[in-house]
């Protein structure tokens, strides 16, 4: 059912003054609403930001290349190392690509058997349907906010015609091919008691301590005797 602007205002200004701060402006339909005060009638340049920030995303720590990555066995086949990797596949019939995450599975798909995808095309497994859903794979990873993944693709099969398609159609909408790598702890080792070093051997250390401690007790009751 249709609206008229004024009606959009009225309901956009009621939903608005719900809130404390209204100072915010609102796109409806085209329609700008823009309010510049508090409920108590104040100026917003009395309002402090916060510090204090916590990012709740659950792949913060993906994006910025801290989460560990599962890496399997050093050759197991497909490897393990990745937060999300690129799956094609053709069969007689269709074209399927998906996005899997490396613990929740596929999360972003396309194919030539969805019906919106299929009606714009001549055939269902040839060169133009594989670049075509590589260019709804790419359209659906950007509104996702996957913009990287490792190809899982044998690598037989890359200098297809088919498959080039589908990656270069892929790249073209924004997507890399890789990921970045992920941060590695720098190696700590344990003691080491012959290590070359300026400074003085740990059990020298205590072995030193040890006397100094005995000779203070000695001195101790030395003097508690006098």
């Amino acid at each position: 059912m249709a609206r008229n602007p004024s009606h959009i205002s009225r309901l956009l200004t009621t939903v608005l003054t719900k809130s404390n701060i209204t100072n915010r402006r609102v796109l409806c339909r085209g329609i700008h609403l823009t309010t510049t005060q508090l409920k108590d009638g104040s100026s917003n340049e009395q309002i402090t930001i916060n510090p204090n920030y916590e990012n709740r995303n659950p792949r913060n720590l993906e994006l910025m290349g801290y989460a560990r990555k599962s890496k399997g066995w050093r050759f197991q086949y497909p490897d393990r190392e990745y937060y999300h990797r690129l799956v094609y596949e053709r069969t007689k019939n269709y074209i399927t690509a998906s996005v899997e995450h490396c613990t929740n599975g596929i999360v972003i798909s396309a194919s030539t058997k969805e019906h919106a995808i299929r009606k714009h095309l001549y055939s269902a497994i040839d060169a133009s349907a594989a670049e075509n859903v590589g260019h709804v794979l790419a359209e659906r990873c950007k509104r996702c906010g996957v913009d990287s993944m490792v190809p899982h693709i044998h690598p037989d099969k890359l200098s297809g015609e088919r498959v080039q398609s589908f990656l270069t159609a892929l790249q073209e909408g924004g997507v890399t091919l890789s990921e970045t790598p992920t941060y590695e702890k720098p190696y700590e080792s344990g003691i080491d008691y012959d290590r070359p070093s300026d400074k003085e051997p740990r059990w020298k250390v205590l072995e030193k301590q040890a006397k100094d401690g005995q000779e203070l007790r000695n001195e101790l009751l030395k003097n508690k005797a006098t």
